[in-house]
């Protein structure tokens, strides 16, 4: 059976490869053949998100029999509604939804709608709570007078996605492979003479 794999990280500090291994041994069990990997970096409750639409268009098109996710958090925080719809979308296209942490998913029976109903659930109060933990905890540094702002980037990871960008590629993409920002790096390779002040984020820059 063909199957297409889903993962999804909220920020480009998080990566998604880390959710390979549990697939593809699950993949190999089965003895199932992984022909796309669908990626988004980006939170759960986007309304956009470009790895997910091009998941459920080649789903459309039958171009496997399966889609196959780490767990149903990474398919989505938003509304539960949206999150059913889609699963429910999947199983009239004859496309099963496989989870590698939560096996009963790709079970039938009375029970299965409720129970990723729940999960779903789960996953939206999830990012809630997260929130307001986060709100809390800069108001609280803010009344004790801490400066906040975000870390710096180890100068290792500027060397190694100035070091794509010399090699001929895209600054997006090396700012992806070295997990810094897009605008960090720009602002790294101009200080250096290796990107012009009007170049795109998604060009390459000129070799020293």
């Amino acid at each position: 059976m063909n199957v297409g794999v889903y993962l999804r990280v909220s920020t480009a500090e998080q990566t998604a490869a880390n959710q390979l291994p549990e697939i593809r041994q699950l993949c190999a069990v089965r003895g199932w053949t992984v022909i796309r990997v669908y990626t988004d970096t980006m939170s759960g409750a986007a309304r956009r998100r470009p790895g997910f639409q091009a998941m459920m268009a080649d789903a459309a098109h039958r171009r496997f029999d399966a889609v196959v996710m780490w767990s149903l958090d990474r398919w989505g925080r938003g509304p539960v509604a949206d999150g059913l719809t889609a699963i429910d979308h999947l199983d009239k296209l004859g496309v099963a939804v496989v989870s590698a942490r939560e096996p009963w998913l790709d079970t039938s029976g009375p029970f299965r709608e409720a129970l990723i109903a729940f999960a779903l659930c789960v996953a939206r109060l999830e990012r809630t709570r997260l929130i307001e933990r986060t709100k809390a905890g800069l108001q609280r540094a803010k009344d004790e007078g801490v400066r906040l702002g975000r870390p710096p980037v180890s100068d290792l990871r500027l060397a190694e996605a100035r070091q794509h960008v010399v090699q001929g590629r895209p600054v997006a993409v090396a700012a992806r492979l070295a997990r810094v920002g897009e605008g960090t790096l720009g602002r790294h390779l101009r200080a250096r003479g290796l990107l012009q002040a009007g170049a795109k984020k998604g060009c390459s820059a000129s070799a020293p």
